[in-house]
Parts: C-alpha cells; structure tokens; sequence
C-alpha cells in the first residue's frame, strides 16, 4: 500500500470522524428545538382532534333537534286525532282509550289511533329527554305544537 493509498484511508477515516463530531454537535444543540416542535405537533393535533369532536356534537345535537322538533309536529296531529276520535265514542282520556276495547268500528277505530298516539308520545319523550332530562321543556314544546295545530285545523275550518 502506497502512501496516496494510505493518506486517501487517513483523510476518510477523519472525514468520516468529523461528519459523525458534527452530527452529534448539531443533534445537541438542535435537541430542544426539535422536542419543542414535537411537543407543539402534538397539542396542535390534540387541539384539532378536540374541534373535530366538538364540531361533530355539536351537528349530532343539531340534527337530534330538528327530529324532536318534527317528531313533536307529527306527535301533536296523532294526538288531536286520537282526542277527537276518543270524544266521539265517549271517552275523554287518550290513554284510557288507547285500552279501552268496544265491538264498535269505531271503538276499534279510535282505540287504534290513541294507541298511536300514545306511543308516538312515547318515542317522542325518549328522544327529546336525551337532550332535556328533566322533560319540562319536552311537555312545552309539545304543549305549542299541539296549540299550532289546533289553530291549523281551526284556520282551514274558516
């Protein structure tokens, strides 16, 4: 091995020696930059993570809203019906019609009708109750439903 040979080994060995001193001296010193950057990736992503939940609640709760808003509609029509249909075979109360058994037609007719009343009314609380526990607004909302539809069917008598 000649002396070119043997100075080419030498060179390279500090080159190398040299390129690995620098990396070790830019790792220490760029150590907390860059843990610094990992820590603020992280909260930005958790921050993100946490909109995106919010935002995805916040449309859930949206949406349950308008559903009880139409089920309430919908809960109020089956209940003026069952009342007038109750009326007419003499019993005033939606939920004692919803049992009471004739061998009338029309007995049938409404007991049919307070029956579906009742349970729309039922599946209407369940889901209202989700977002309003303690019912009271539940029973308003439906209170003004069935108010609006009685001025309905008033307005179309007229």
């Amino acid at each position: 091995m000649g002396w070119k040979a043997l100075a080419s080994k030498l060179l390279m060995g500090y080159s190398v020696a040299f390129g690995l001193f620098f990396a070790i001296l830019v790792g220490v010193f760029a150590w907390p930059d860059i843990q610094q950057a990992w820590i603020n990736h992280e909260a930005a992503l958790r921050t993100e993570q946490q909109e995106s939940a919010r935002r995805d609640e916040d449309q859930k709760r949206a949406k349950l809203l308008s559903v009880i808003g139409e089920t309430a509609t919908v809960t109020a029509d089956a209940l003026l019906d069952a009342q007038r249909g109750c009326a007419v075979i003499g019993v005033p109360d939606i939920d004692q019609c919803a049992t009471y058994v004739g061998p009338l037609p029309q007995e049938q007719a409404s007991q049919a009708g307070a029956k579906t009343a009742v349970e729309r009314r039922a599946t209407y609380m369940g889901q209202c109750q989700q977002l309003y526990p303690d019912g009271e607004y539940c029973w308003s909302l439906l209170s003004r439903a069935v108010d609006i539809a009685q001025r309905q069917r008033k307005a179309k008598r007229e």
